[in-house]
């Protein structure tokens, strides 16, 4: 009886050690989507939407009527997919916070 209750410790050491690798693994994931949205977020906020804007102001200036609407349209989109990343940070946040 106490060889089966040992077996039955060892049994659910490993299977603790394994949860929590697993779980470890998880939180790395976790945190590399975090940082991915995050840097995504920054370039889109920092780089590609003044790019557009800019070019927004000359397309203005040369009354491009053509170009000013695809231009209004990729800075709709680009800000539409700061908004989704923001919504799978904060999903990525969550979910970290439910698993620590």
């Amino acid at each position: 009886n106490a060889e089966y209750m040992g077996l039955l410790n060892d049994i659910k050491i490993t299977k603790d050690k394994e949860y929590e690798e697993a779980r470890n693994k998880l939180v790395q994931i976790i945190q590399e989507c975090e940082q991915f949205q995050e840097k995504k977020q920054t370039q889109l906020r920092n780089e590609r939407i003044p790019h557009l804007i800019k070019e927004l102001n000359l397309a203005e200036q040369w009354d491009d009527v053509e170009l000013k609407k695809s231009l209004e349209k990729a800075i709709n989109d680009a800000q539409l997919e700061v908004d989704r990343l923001q919504r799978n940070l904060e999903y990525c946040k969550q979910k970290l916070g439910s698993i620590t």
